[in-house]
């Protein structure tokens, strides 16, 4: 018996999902959020769309500047994207499959606000995977070691965190294994006034597709949201149902 996809367990609380169903790689079509409340996002750049070898899935390419961009209207509070005390719940995961190609510079897989608020998820050219919070005069990270993410294969990265501000616990994954080095104590972040959510790309405050020097560089399928933390045991589910479409 097939179950309905909002009747998943592990779509409940799900706030965006992009499995980049379109293939035209037009910079003025919007690309399909199959998560309610059903976001428009818009190609900036625009990335471009390939398939797998392997399985004939169709997965991102981005290149400097490239960016799927939510408007600020969709995502400015009291609406979803705002995790913070006082918002809907506060806890968040974030989850995409990421195949890399360049590490020469910091990779930005998620981002809402700036150095002064929101938080970002990044992959430093070290190779580290991070969470970075916000505040007027603060920030906090979580943060992978050195060498976790390697160039030229794909892996499913997870960021969770409890939104427990000032204890929060943050926890990053790959491939559903805990890779996480240092867990910083996250405090509830600032909400960005009027600011784009991005994926693939950095808010510098300048209009997408933000700081190009910043850009996600690579192939990408399903970024993912949830205004919840997902345990280990769902992340190793999505693994598992997902893993032979990339040869993992």
């Amino acid at each position: 018996m097939s179950i309905g996809f909002d009747n998943y367990l592990i779509n409940h609380n799900l706030l965006l999902s992009l499995p980049m169903f379109e293939a035209t790689g037009v910079a003025a079509d919007p690309t399909q959020d199959i998560a309610k409340p059903h976001h428009t996002v818009v190609l900036t750049g625009p990335p471009t769309w390939a398939q797998h070898a392997l399985s004939d899935l169709g997965y991102m390419v981005f290149s400097a500047g490239d960016a799927l961009t939510l408007a600020a209207a969709a995502v400015v509070p009291p609406t979803d994207m705002n995790f913070r005390t006082g918002s809907v719940t506060g806890g968040f995961s974030f989850a995409a499959w990421v195949y890399g190609t360049n590490l020469a510079a910091i990779n930005t897989l998620f981002c809402y606000g700036g150095a002064t608020d929101g938080y970002q998820i990044n992959i430093l050219a070290t190779g580290e995977i991070q969470l970075v919070t916000y505040q007027a005069a603060a920030n906090q990270i979580t943060v992978t070691a050195a060498g976790v993410f390697t160039i030229n294969n794909w892996q499913l990265l997870t960021v969770t965190c409890d939104g427990a501000w000032d204890t929060a616990a943050a926890l990053i994954y790959q491939n559903a294994i805990d890779v996480t080095d240092t867990a910083g104590v996250h405090i509830s972040p600032d909400t960005p006034a009027a600011r784009d959510f991005y994926v693939g790309a950095h808010d510098d405050q300048a209009g997408p597709p933000g700081a190009p020097e910043l850009s996600f560089i690579g192939n990408m399928w399903n970024p993912r949201c949830w205004s919840r933390q997902l345990p280990q045991s769902e992340i190793l589910e999505i693994l598992d149902c997902e893993r032979h479409w990339f040869g993992v």
